[in-house]
Formats: structure tokens, C-alpha cells, sequence
């Protein structure tokens, strides 16, 4: 037999669609996924001193943009090696 159950949502999650969805979908979740992980890292460090809400508007375009910096970053370094530097391994991380 269901029961008729209805959602239940924090408080600052209730009447906005965006920060419903994300509450719904995403907050508390597990994610082990490494780009997901960077994403929510970065959303999280520019949310200081703004609304969840105005980072969840803005979401899209704060993940296109990292995503190009990564890859800018990236191909800075490719070409730093390819000009004869040397890469340095400290811990899991790779650095010119």
C-alpha cells in the first residue's frame, strides 16, 4: 500500500525552483564524481558573502568559465613542457 508522501525541504530551499531542485537532487547527496567535485568546490567558494540563490543563477556560466580557465591552464603547461620544462611531482599533483 503507498502512502501519500509529501516532500519535505529545508527552509531555504522552499519556494524557489532552483534551490529546490538542488536540494532535491544534489544537497546531501554523495558525489564521487571529480569534475562534480570541483564544480560544487567552486560554487561553494563563491557563494562567501553572496545568496545560494544567486550562485545557483549564475551556475551555468561560473562552470563554463572554469572549465576554460582549466583548460587554458592546462594548455599553458603543455606548452611550457614541450619548450623544454620540467615537470615536478609533489604528491598527486603534476607542476611546472
Amino acid at each position: 500500500m503507498e502512502k501519500n508522501m509529501e516532500k519535505v525541504r529545508c527552509d531555504w530551499a522552499s519556494g524557489h525552483e532552483l534551490e529546490e531542485k538542488y536540494h532535491d537532487e544534489e544537497w546531501g547527496h554523495e558525489q564521487h564524481e571529480d569534475q562534480k567535485l570541483f564544480e560544487m568546490l567552486i560554487l561553494e567558494s563563491m557563494q562567501a558573502g553572496l545568496s545560494w540563490s544567486t550562485i545557483l543563477k549564475k551556475r551555468k556560466t561560473l562552470t563554463v568559465v572554469m572549465l576554460i580557465l582549466l583548460k587554458v591552464k592546462w594548455a599553458q603547461r603543455l606548452k611550457a613542457a614541450a619548450q623544454g620544462g620540467q615537470w615536478l611531482v609533489q604528491g598527486n599533483s603534476l607542476h611546472l
